[in-house]
């Protein structure tokens, strides 16, 4: 089993041996405390917790500050384009 944890955005993602796993975050909570979101915010905030689960799953580090600052990224262009 492996855990990665991404602090500043209060996300934790367990891989098992068997390559599943899972997520947990607070990223909806994030995004309704930032603004009203529409459905298609909280519609994206699952895509983006869907993707971070499918690339620990498949081996990446997404623990990085790398992936940290490209997620925030991701976030900002999510709440200023929908």
């Amino acid at each position: 089993m492996k855990e990665y944890l991404i602090p500043h955005f209060d996300i934790s993602v367990v891989v098992n041996e068997d390559g599943s796993g899972k997520i947990t975050s607070n990223l909806k909570k994030m995004v309704c405390e930032a603004s009203c979101p529409s459905e298609g915010d909280l519609a994206a905030v699952d895509a983006i917790e869907a993707f971070i689960l499918a690339l620990a799953c498949e081996g990446y580090d997404v623990s990085e500050q790398r992936f940290a600052a490209a997620l925030r990224t991701s976030l900002d262009a999510i709440a200023n384009n929908y």
